[in-house]
């Protein structure tokens, strides 16, 4: 073979090996970003996972703690026997002086702090029956 065509296919040679490395290099750089993408938006949900349990977990505490104080709370709620006594004891004292006790002042609103302290009582009932703590 002629040195100057022996020259052309080893300059041939070497463009086409050029081009073949850089296809190579441009496929190993774009694995590398996709892969580094992957990573950095998995790094990104992690975060949000992360976070969404701590708002979870703080969540979950501050029912437990309300849960508590509610049912602490009910025994307040149930005035129907103290209702009873003091409506008994302004009755007497009412029967004592000779009026109808519905002349007493704020004697007609025990029943109706009765009726909606056993509303609240119910509505209390309902919420601790409905807070129960989901399990992670």
């Amino acid at each position: 073979m002629k040195p100057e065509l022996q020259k052309i296919f080893t300059k041939l040679s070497e463009q086409k090996y050029q081009k073949v490395e850089l296809n190579i290099v441009a496929d190993i750089q774009k694995f590398v970003d996709e892969v580094f993408s992957e990573i950095e938006y998995s790094e990104q949900i992690n975060k949000a996972m992360d976070s969404a349990w701590v708002k979870a977990k703080n969540a979950i505490e501050d029912l437990t703690k309300a849960t508590e104080e509610v049912k602490s709370h009910l025994n307040n709620l149930d005035v129907k026997a103290d209702a009873k006594s003091i409506k008994e004891k302004v009755k007497s004292a009412a029967e004592a002086i000779g009026v109808n006790p519905s002349a007493v002042k704020g004697y007609d609103e025990i029943d109706v702090a009765v009726k909606e302290a056993d509303k609240q009582l119910q509505s209390a009932k309902i919420n601790i029956r409905d807070s129960k703590v989901p399990k992670a």
